[in-house]
């Protein structure tokens, strides 16, 4: 079956979301166009109650002794949703019946999906035997009625590598392909599908096997207790390939950007936004306190620990965050999680500038990145927006940031600096920003003519040089 994948290439989905891609034609579980689809990997959880004691005394707990893989597309007509599991032992309860707690009759997934600006969440289940349920929650205040059954929304193909049900052997693992009918979503929701609206999506896998040392559950996004009804917590959907009505640029990027061999993106108010200016600073800077409450503690009076960080920004004016780990002695890891979740919960993705970058790709430019943002906050900006992980980013080539360059965009020094790190004249550059000084007139000033402005109505951030 002939089928059109929306960008293909290595984009990394953000820790906290996941990239649904857009397909021309309905996929099977061997479509080849899946390889081309980021997967993410289904993390442990602590399933409390019940099966604690045995999770915690065999050894399981914090860990995935049977590892499986999400991925997703999605079509006007449908989100489609493949999962591969590891599965030493296929198992299925002949009792097994749709639109019942599947998950507690055979190895089964369940999906959760909701719309942030809608009430209403569904709950789907597909099992190893192939069956299925389906129903529709109009509100969590109303959790604990019965939803309304919507089964015939979703349908669920089912490809096993072993033998079901015989204990004689060992197995090796299963998939399992969601098609879940837009229709319903757009009905539940009130709204279109996608349309530019903010969908998440929580799963879980219930694996039974003789071969673990009691049922193991995994999960995308990790929880942070073990409730799939706790929307707030569900993981992000970005969606590569928006309708046209939304954002396709394609026909203006193909005669702006034709003689390009790069194209520079901005990253602020023009791949991501900022939700709202409801959080607090230091020093005209919004990680900051975060590294100060770190710092207290770990035993730091607060003021001293104010007075130090402005002391490392001036010692090292081209500075990135880890040089604030490093200096303090602050943990890395617990650092890095307290920035990635400010990132998850005040920072917004333009779904138009993604399909931008689609397109370009698409078209064979290579990218790269032009920020006021140092080197680590660029990355946890691109990885929100399914653009990079904390690695760094198999989509853009270059990453300019403050601490690389020496300073901020509306610097003039700044641009020869830029062009000086590109093996190409200036007239094969392009340039898509928001800001008619930083992305405009400073770079056609060193020769960059191929410039797109987003015209935005979004907060701006004023808090100093770097962001």
């Amino acid at each position: 079956m002939a089928m059109a994948v929306w960008l293909a290439g290595g984009i990394h989905a953000a820790d906290s979301g996941l990239t649904a891609w857009r397909t021309s034609a309905a996929p099977t579980l061997e479509s080849p166009g899946w390889q081309s689809v980021r997967s993410e990997t289904l993390q442990p959880v602590d399933t409390e109650g019940f099966w604690s004691p045995f999770e915690r005394r065999s050894g399981m707990t914090g860990k995935v002794l049977e590892p499986g893989r999400v991925q997703l597309m999605w079509s006007p007509d449908a989100l489609y949703v493949r999962c591969r599991l590891t599965d030493s032992d296929l198992v299925a309860s002949p009792q097994n019946r749709d639109q019942s707690a599947i998950y507690m009759a055979a190895d089964a997934v369940e999906l959760f999906l909701k719309c942030d600006d809608s009430p209403c969440y569904w709950e789907f289940h597909g099992s190893i035997d192939g069956k299925k349920s389906g129903w529709r929650y109009s509100s969590r205040g109303r959790l604990g009625l019965p939803g309304t059954d919507v089964r015939s929304a979703v349908t669920v193909t089912v490809q096993e590598e072993g033998t079901r049900n015989r204990l004689e052997d060992r197995d090796a693992s299963w998939q399992i392909l969601f098609r879940i009918d837009a229709a319903e979503l757009r009905n539940g929701s009130g709204g279109p599908w996608p349309g530019g609206r903010q969908w998440r999506m929580q799963l879980v896998r219930y694996n039974y096997s003789q071969y673990l040392p009691c049922r193991e559950v995994s999960v995308f996004p990790k929880m942070r207790e073990f409730n799939p009804h706790l929307t707030e917590d569900y993981a992000v959907i970005h969606f590569l390939g928006e309708s046209a009505e939304k954002a396709d640029l394609s026909a203006d990027s193909r005669l702006i950007f034709a003689d390009c061999a790069v194209v520079l993106f901005d990253i602020d108010n023009t791949i991501t936004f900022y939700r709202s200016k409801d959080f607090p600073t230091l020093h005209g800077n919004f990680l900051f306190p975060i590294i100060r409450d770190l710092m207290v503690e770990r035993g730091w009076r607060k003021e001293s620990a104010e007075e130090a960080i402005l002391a490392l920004t001036r010692r090292i004016p081209h500075w990135d965050y880890p040089d604030f780990f490093a200096a303090f002695d602050l943990p890395p890891r617990e650092a890095f999680r307290r920035c990635r979740e400010w990132h998850e919960k005040y920072i917004g993705v333009n779904q138009d500038a993604l399909t931008l970058i689609d397109t370009l790709r698409r078209q064979g430019k290579r990218l790269a990145i032009a920020s006021n943002n140092p080197y680590t906050g660029c990355l946890w900006k691109l990885q929100q927006a399914g653009l990079a992980d904390e690695n760094g980013s198999s989509v853009f080539c270059k990453i300019f940031s403050t601490d690389v360059v020496r300073g901020c965009k509306g610097e003039p020094a700044v641009w020869p600096n830029i062009l000086a790190r590109l093996p190409y004249l200036p007239e094969k550059i392009g340039m898509v920003g928001d800001n008619p000084l930083e992305d405009s007139d400073l770079p056609r000033k060193y020769g960059i003519k191929a410039i797109y402005l987003f015209e935005r109505n979004q907060p701006r951030m004023e808090f100093g040089a770097i962001h």
